[in-house]
């Protein structure tokens, strides 16, 4: 999908009792966020022999991104990570109707990384997180904040402190703000997601997408058996039709394609709380003593559906980079910055399709 990206429980505890609490420690990097970007760097950095804090809370809400693109398998597999398979699925691929009221399939059998897989996001987390723990990574429960630069180290609450610190925050990149960075934000998008369990197993093996005239819909059957729903608006429309669920159901039902093949709205109707589903992208991406990673650093519109392959690929890149020296972190601002170049304008292309365009993204070179 989106990648905004479900499944949707609190991650898997952790053996032995789940993460140790904060405690006076230093490290070569501290990470703040261990979702798969945090995981994924975390893992790198202690395969090369650092010391490295993955730092975060309990999740506390249901985690939007379930579907792995077939390059993120093979991202996987170069990290010699055998994360896949049950209960993750298999999927074929995509149905969209976007600028005509057919759907055009996307197969993924047809490329040469083979198919994608719609991932049960919990025990997906917890496998890589599980991974970097294995690798050498204390697992702390807390929050990274108040980062004060100490020399070459950054000084933390309750005593914690680094050489490195690492943005694995998602969409909000709290840490790198907090350090001075911005968040440029695309046109504006709010996304509003339900899921429950049909009554028959709709038998969905490929991501459903469909525009509309308020919006865009997104739809796919999750490993469990319950089915997920999404409609995307534009902000200046949120607040008249997302909220209202009793319109979201109209809105639903009048799908041509997604609500046929999921069925109805179930009895037992979960509703998501709206997040922001914009495409963003972080400047700078690396300062002084950090970096970001994953959507911290650049996220992109759930309708490409790059979100967790990126997570993944762009941790492996920062990471890297930070094993290097500046040559390579500026190297590896160049290649953010050279994603967001070819993203925007194929961007623009893409929304201009659907049945009613929105607001392109803020160009590389506007601010």
């Amino acid at each position: 999908m989106p990648d905004t990206g479900p499944s949707l429980s609190p991650l898997p505890p952790q053996a032995g009792g789940g993460a140790p609490e904060l405690r006076p420690e230093t490290f070569d990097a501290v990470i703040a966020g261990a979702g798969p970007a945090g995981a994924v760097a975390a893992l790198v950095l202690a395969r090369a022999r650092w010391r490295v804090a993955l730092v975060d809370q309990p999740p506390s809400a249901i985690k939007l991104g379930e579907a792995l693109a077939p390059g993120g398998r093979i991202a996987l597999e170069r990290l010699g990570l055998q994360v896949l398979g049950p209960p993750h699925r298999k999927i074929r691929g995509q149905l969209t109707a976007w600028d005509g009221p057919d759907l055009v399939a996307t197969d993924f059998m047809a490329s040469p990384h083979g198919a994608g897989w719609r991932l049960d996001r919990p025990v997906f987390d917890h496998a890589l997180r599980e991974a970097a723990i294995a690798a050498g990574v204390t697992a702390i429960t807390g929050l990274v904040s108040a980062p004060e630069r100490d020399g070459a180290h950054w000084r933390l609450a309750d005593g914690l402190s680094g050489r490195w610190l690492v943005d694995a925050t998602g969409r909000r990149a709290t840490l790198a703000r907090s350090l001075g960075a911005r968040v440029v934000r695309d046109a504006s998008q709010i996304a509003y997601y339900a899921r429950w369990t049909p009554d028959v197993p709709p038998g969905q093996d490929r991501t459903l997408v469909e525009a509309s005239e308020f919006g865009w819909w997104y739809g796919c059957e999750l490993p469990g058996g319950q089915v997920l729903v999404g409609l995307h608006l534009d902000r200046s429309m949120a607040l008249s039709r997302g909220r209202d669920q009793a319109a979201w159901v109209e809105g639903y039902q009048a799908t041509r394609h997604i609500a046929p093949r999921l069925g109805p709205v179930g009895a037992d109707v979960e509703w998501i709380a709206p997040h922001d589903a914009s495409g963003t992208v972080t400047r700078p991406a690396v300062g002084a003593g950090w970096i970001a990673v994953g959507d911290a650093a650049l996220a992109f519109d759930p309708i490409s559906g790059h979100g967790i392959t990126h997570a993944i690929t762009s941790a492996v890149a920062g990471a890297e980079a930070l094993l290097g020296d500046d040559a390579a972190r500026e190297g590896y601002s160049q290649h953010l910055a050279s994603l967001r170049q070819h993203y925007a304008p194929e961007w623009r292309r893409v929304q201009a399709r659907r049945l009613r365009p929105v607001a392109a993204p803020v160009s590389a070179s506007s601010d």
